[in-house]
């Protein structure tokens, strides 16, 4: 029960701290999500590791995994785009 409640409360922590800096740079709020999606996975998915239970075990591995490849894909998905944009002007 602690290790949930200082997992909210970090999940909350990080999502006011995105959304704060997002707010500074005028950034719309619906690509707040993009930011908070990821964190939310692997919020939930390692509580889920921390259950104890073992397909709850599996599922929090799952969703930690997943979004640290979001993140990576996403990544490197707009690099791309920034590299293709680049030279063609």
């Amino acid at each position: 029960m602690e290790t949930q409640l200082v997992l909210l409360v970090a999940f909350s922590a990080y999502a006011i701290i995105i959304y704060a800096l997002t707010r500074k740079f005028k950034v719309h709020a619906r690509y707040v999500s993009v930011f908070l999606v990821p964190l939310s996975f692997f919020t939930l998915g390692y509580q889920l590791r921390l259950s104890g239970i073992s397909k709850s075990v599996d599922l929090g591995f799952f969703l930690t995994d997943s979004s640290y490849l979001f993140v990576y894909v996403l990544f490197a998905f707009f690099l791309l785009l920034g590299q293709l944009k680049y030279w063609k002007k």
